[in-house]
């Protein structure tokens, strides 16, 4: 068989019955690549239609466009925010950058000035890695409950039988010559002799100097909570980072946002979630590094102001690719595995109906796992008009799920029509009907 009639089946057995026909005398080649293809066009659906439509959808989000407005453009007491290798500083318009606070979450006078529709703000540009949580740690046993000095006096095997529960708090850590010292002495009293010699190391003539409190605290807790170690995965103590993480993008027991209307901008990434005017939700997430160097809202005027405030979140959903595509990849690992249980489904009730039919193109399962293996590609290309375009009018959720059905479905439709024709033809003109050249 020459290489263009490999492409007439690869490309045309979708459409014409005479090139799917021809399954029996392919391998599986063919079929793998398509599958391939569909899955990398399923991707490109997802993920292209999720970037392409967020404009229309972002103008489509008064309240939300509101909040950001009234935070970044026209409010008395609106903030400018820069970006530079990475890292974000923020303060209110006209003042100097530097490390700023607002948490409408927690802070009333900040609610008063930024919470707007519902939305809520966080900005935090305090060094991120560094910025540590004063979270709270106990420990139970029953109905017993210990504090942290209560339980470094247990023995191992003591400390085996209590849970740990750590809470993080709204708090930060700050640091005071008379706190940082109290942390040196309790590393030099413990009968410890690596934090011992690793404490002095940070001192200078005995005393932590300013720029070794860090250093100091972290050293602090590597050996006073060595039971806390998995707490923190980004610093090396429990930080105000994980803090928002774990309490305004955690999920509840049904699987829905416990918030779902805010915008957290921290000193190295960014995340937001806001619904559209017909109450579709929309995520965005991506490290500020992927911004490039960029400022937000530093025009005097607000209407400049709101183009740029437009601007940069149209660019903050840009910078979110690499993250999303990520995500679309998990995704598409549970397509391909739910494409191939419904693939699998089809070969067993084409060779059911080979069976009581008695036609030869559909009475092995191998045979009607080529002929349906060889509709994926052109399902595949279906699916992706399907996703890119669904993206412009459902949720991003709604879109995999129904273009997982949709893809299923073509895939199915096809492969019954398949089976159809093949029957048709064996019971009409006979065995030898089954391998006629008829479009």
């Amino acid at each position: 068989m020459t290489f263009s009639n490999w492409l007439k089946y690869f490309f045309g057995s979708f459409f014409l019955h005479r090139y799917a026909s021809e399954s029996e005398e392919r391998g599986f080649g063919g079929v793998m690549l398509g599958i391939a293809l569909a899955m990398a066009m399923i991707f490109a659906g997802l993920f292209g239609g999720s970037v392409a439509s967020f404009p229309s959808y972002y103008h489509r989000s008064a309240e939300y466009t509101q909040f950001l407005y009234n935070a970044f453009a026209e409010g008395e007491d609106r903030l400018s925010v820069t970006v530079k290798d990475g890292t974000a500083t923020a303060a209110k318009f006209g003042e100097a950058q530097g490390p700023l606070l607002i948490n409408t979450f927690e802070n009333e006078t900040d609610r008063q000035k930024y919470s707007v529709n519902g939305y809520q703000l966080i900005v935090d540009t305090r060094p991120a890695k560094t910025t540590y949580n004063d979270f709270k740690v106990e420990y139970k046993k029953g109905d017993i409950t210990l504090d942290h000095n209560g339980y470094l006096s247990l023995t191992a095997e003591q400390k085996r039988e209590y849970t740990i529960i750590m809470e993080f708090t709204a708090d930060s850590v700050e640091f005071t010559p008379e706190k940082v010292a109290g942390y040196v002495s309790w590393l030099l009293e413990q009968n410890n002799a690596e934090a011992k010699k690793e404490c002095e190391a940070l001192l200078d003539n005995g005393v932590a100097p300013e720029s070794n409190y860090n250093s100091v605290y972290e050293l602090y807790f590597k050996y006073c909570y060595p039971e806390l170690a998995r707490a923190e995965s980004y610093g090396k103590a429990p930080t105000m980072r994980t803090y928002y993480l774990n309490t305004y993008m955690q999920t509840d027991s049904d699987g829905n946002l416990k918030c779902d209307k805010y915008l957290i901008i921290l000193s190295d990434i960014a995340f937001t979630y806001f619904r559209s005017d017909d109450g579709y939700l929309r995520g965005i997430s991506s490290f500020l590094s992927s911004l490039g160097d960029v400022q937000l809202a530093q025009s005097q005027t607000p209407e400049q102001a709101k183009a740029e405030v437009d601007g940069f979140f149209i660019s903050f959903n840009k910078a979110s690719a690499s993250m999303l595509s990520i995500n679309y990849l998990i995704n598409l690992l549970m397509i391909l595995l739910y494409s191939t249980i419904a693939w699998m489904l089809i070969a067993i009730i084409g060779s059911g109906v080979g069976r009581m039919t008695q036609c030869p193109q559909l009475k092995g399962f191998v045979l009607n796992l080529k002929s349906s293996g060889a509709f994926f590609l052109i399902s595949g290309l279906i699916a992706f008009a399907f996703d890119f375009g669904m993206s412009f009018v459902l949720t991003g959720a709604q879109v995999y799920y129904y273009g997982l059905f949709f893809f299923v479905g073509v895939l199915g439709l096809r492969s019954l029509l398949h089976m159809a024709i093949c029957v048709y033809r064996f019971k009409k003109e006979g065995k030898s009907a089954g391998k006629e050249d008829v479009e």
